[in-house]
């Protein structure tokens, strides 16, 4: 922001500019202090010659192979040849021509996935929902696909975002006539950046587009993430209890003819005889065993295998045993009652099991025990159990028993026989929220091939900083003459024009301003709140899941957080509200939970980009009062003029942004995440509806991530540093600041007679007053050599 001391023009004190016919100008350098003074008058006009500049320009209209339009230099010119009917277009009409082609390949893709998994549903015989499988296998394989298919969604859905907001930019910026009626009523816009506070002063229909665009965007942020769901399966095993004949092939006893119910659902019990229940699954698991198709884990390996909530990487679990020193004790143990499963022995013992059971616990974090894995615990010693020791909670376990003695009765534990499921884990799709994208995607389509092909909703908004300057140039604002060195501070703190005129003429003082100052308290106020508030509600959430990890599972240590993993199902991070846990319900508040950072996220990143447009776009405003003319930088270019391909935002800002803001959203998908588990049972085969089990027992519920949310605080927190740090870069001397205000840059743009914004230009004084007068210079643009404002001397 720059200080002025204010020197009000007296009557004594004439406009420069209306005596620009009386001057006539000597050259002198680009350098304040160079100044060469003619004697013979007190005010000196400081140009090239404009009978040079003209014969210049009428021999370039007279080469000029485009039309000639009324009003430009060139009209009377010959033109040599016609101008093409088409012509590849140029500034935001090309870069809304890009949004939409990217739009409508995405709407593509999408579509024909909708319709690929549309298709595998209705091919599916058990399928009572929207969720299609995609992939399933091993869980190693499909949490890598899952990883890979997240972070092309977020870098998709970026793209997007940025797509968006690139076009809402171009919606929002106003035209000539926009800023012509708000400096009228002593009001400024903003150019050159997203802007709300444009949208009370521009159409009501390009207001609608607006809305339409941004309320397009957060369906998609929603659900986008959560459209592609990993289920897990808590395998529902055999455990045995054998001695190593059973290993050999040796007898077993299944003489019992009772019936026990398999499995309870909503109320239904099913059964099926006991000689299949029990005497034809251990028939296949000692065949299986004999093949060496189980895998021989130590007790340590075999704990740690199977004390876990969610065990989907091991099925049927066949424990090797000493000969016990009382088989009777067996019987004694809590899980081994005859209730739960047979137990032989009894004298003679024949077989070489000991006893069998199932385990079949259905996954729910908030039960007060958490006793996923009792069967382990509740086979150890018989005195534990006595004695009345804590419960085998999730960890309690490690300080009750050591694998190296562990007992079952007075039997100890040599060895464990281990199943590997073929497929433990799958990757689905959930149809009705990828038909929401579907529609959304189109939605946002059909609105950008509008915006970038018809001239119904923008016609030439001033979308850079450059086309602003163009038009000042070429059409200047009475209402601003004589304010060469308004600032945004004296712009922004008057609200009328007569204010205006009190600060017209005022004293150069150079300040150093830095970059942070091009961007406006209140943006700065919105983000650094949005960043603490992001921060604080991390640094809650992480505190509040370490200290039940803690204080529940024993797991609240470091080494404990980085084995959990980033964006790893398991039970010890679910989360237990009071939400639908099964069928299309759950899925849908599920998705809603887990998705809400996702928006916050994309609103934060808007506000950050703005931040960032904002200095970009006052480091390119202070290059023009420096070095050499500069063509100016348009949407649509004419002359020397250059074109761009993005708005405000250069490459070397915007594609580090869009990069980081994929990695954020990323990074929040797997910190706050969709859960699937369903139990699947080694022994279903033997019922006809095999995956009837699978689908109708699944739960959908939220999850969240330890490891994830720290490296999420990282991230945010180093991204915003990142741009603070980008804040205390220097600005060049010599222009106003103007953070983007229409008004600074109208006061700016008052050029001499003759200055063309379709030739390179430099801001600097093009007036000057002699030392001790009491006259003002003037300071513009100009296509010729133009001075360094001098501090202390007064300018208007």
């Amino acid at each position: 922001m720059y200080h002025h001391g204010r020197a009000p023009l007296t009557s004594s004190s004439p406009d420069p500019l209306d005596r620009q016919d009386e001057m006539r100008g000597n050259s002198y350098e680009d350098a304040p202090g160079e100044v060469s003074i003619s004697p013979l008058s007190p005010l000196v006009r400081h140009v090239e010659s404009q009978l040079e500049f003209s014969e210049r320009s009428s021999s370039a209209c007279s080469t000029r192979e485009t039309p000639c339009h009324p009003g430009s230099d060139c009209q009377n010119g010959v033109q040599s040849k016609i101008e093409p009917r088409w012509r590849m277009p140029t500034g935001w009409k090309l870069g809304t021509m890009m949004a939409a082609t990217l739009t409508f390949v995405i709407l593509l893709v999408n579509t024909i996935l909708a319709a690929l998994f549309t298709s595998s549903v209705l091919r599916t015989k058990y399928s009572s929902s929207s969720i299609a499988p995609v992939r399933t296998g091993d869980c190693g394989a499909i949490k890598s696909l899952a990883t890979g298919t997240h972070v092309l969604i977020n870098i998709v859905s970026t793209l997007l975002l940025g797509a968006s907001n690139y076009c809402m930019q171009t919606v929002s910026a106003p035209m000539r006539q926009d800023v012509d009626n708000a400096h009228a009523r002593g009001k400024w816009l903003d150019i050159g950046i997203p802007s709300v506070r444009n949208l009370l002063y521009i159409e009501k229909r390009r207001l609608v587009v607006w809305l339409c665009l941004g309320l397009s965007s957060i369906p998609l942020h929603f659900i986008y993430n959560s459209t592609f769901i990993v289920s897990t399966a808590n395998q529902l095993y055999q455990i045995l209890l054998v001695n190593e004949s059973f290993i050999s092939g040796g007898p077993f006893d299944i003489d019992s003819k009772e019936r026990h119910p398999l499995f309870d659902i909503d109320g239904h019990e099913y059964y099926i005889p006991f000689e299949l229940e029990v005497g034809q699954s251990l028939q296949f698991i000692q065949e299986a065993v004999q093949k060496n198709e189980y895998e021989k884990l130590t007790p340590d390996d075999c704990i740690k295998a199977y004390a876990k909530g969610v065990v989907y990487d091991r099925a049927n679990v066949v424990v090797v045993l000493s000969p016990p020193e009382d088989c009777h004790e067996l019987k004694n143990l809590p899980m081994l009652s005859e209730a739960n499963g047979p137990v032989y022995c009894e004298p003679p013992m024949n077989s070489s099991i000991y006893a069998s059971l199932r385990y079949e616990t259905i996954l729910n974090a908030n039960r007060g025990n958490n006793d996923w894995f009792s069967w382990i615990c509740s086979l150890m010693s018989y005195e534990a159990d006595h004695l009345r020791l804590p419960k085998c909670r999730d960890g309690a376990w490690k300080n009750q028993m050591s694998p190296a003695i562990w007992t079952i009765g007075t039997a100890r534990v040599k060895y464990c026989l281990s199943q590997k499921p073929k497929t433990p884990c799958q990757l689905n799709v959930a149809l009705n929220l990828i038909y929401v994208v579907v529609c959304f995607n189109a939605l946002k389509f059909v609105i950008i091939v509008i915006l970038a092909t018809s001239n119904l909703v923008n016609r030439e908004p001033l979308v850079t900083i450059g086309d602003a300057v163009a038009s000042f140039i070429d059409s200047q604002e009475p209402a601003t003459k004589g304010m060469c060195l308004l600032s945004s501070a004296e712009a922004h703190f008057s609200q009328e024009l007569d204010d205006y005129q009190e600060v017209s003429a005022v004293v150069y003082k150079p300040q150093n301003n830095r970059c942070s100052v091009a961007a406006s308290l209140r943006r700065w106020l919105l983000a650094s709140i949005l960043i603490i508030v992001a921060l604080a509600t991390l640094v809650g959430l992480l505190g509040h899941g370490v200290h039940d990890l803690n204080q529940r599972f024993s797991r609240g240590d470091w080494q404990s957080l980085w084995d959990l993993g980033i964006g790893t199902i398991n039970p010890y991070t679910t989360i237990e509200w009071k939400l639908p846990r099964r069928g299309e319900a759950s899925v849908i508040a599920t998705v809603l939970i887990s998705n809400l950072p996702q928006v916050l996220l994309s609103f934060l990143y808007l506000i950050l980009n703005g931040l960032i447009t904002s200095m970009a776009g006052a480091i390119e405003w202070s290059k023009y009062g420096q070095g050499t003319q500069r063509p100016l930088r348009v949407s649509f270019p004419k002359g020397k003029q250059r074109s761009t391909f993005f708005l405000q935002l250069p490459y070397r800002y915007s594609i580090p942004m869009l990069s980081l803001s994929v990695l954020m959203h990323w990074m929040v998908s797997q910190s706050l995440f969709v859960v699937q588990i369903f139990e699947e049972s080694t022994w279903e085969s033997i019922y006809e509806d095999a995956d009837y089990l699978g689908v109708d027992s699944a739960i959908t519920i939220p999850a969240y991530s330890p490891m994830a949310i720290i490296l999420t605080i990282v991230i945010v927190a180093v991204t915003f540093l990142g741009i603070v740090g980008l804040g205390r870069v220097r600005l060049r001397d010599g222009l106003p600041t103007t953070k983007n205000s229409s008004l600074v840059i109208s006061a700016a743009c008052h050029p001499l007679e003759g200055t063309s914004s379709m030739e390179a230009v430099k801001w600097g004084v093009v007036l000057i007053a002699e030392d001790g007068s009491n006259q003002v210079g003037h300071c513009s643009f100009s296509n010729h050599k133009v001075g360094f404002p001098e501090e202390g001397r007064a300018y208007s």
